[in-house]
């Protein structure tokens, strides 16, 4: 991708820290979804 003279450093940073914390939350949602998933199999209580 060829970044446009506009896309300059501040928007570089800006898209650059939004996909970090894009891609921690989705790191965190699946973790999240494996532990309830293991934990509704062990316990099996219905919510």
């Amino acid at each position: 991708m060829t970044a446009a003279p506009a896309l300059n450093r501040p928007t570089r940073i800006l898209i650059e820290l939004v996909g970090g914390v894009l891609g921690a939350a989705a790191v965190l949602a699946a973790t999240v979804a494996v532990s309830a998933l293991v934990l509704g199999r062990r316990t099996a209580t219905p919510h």
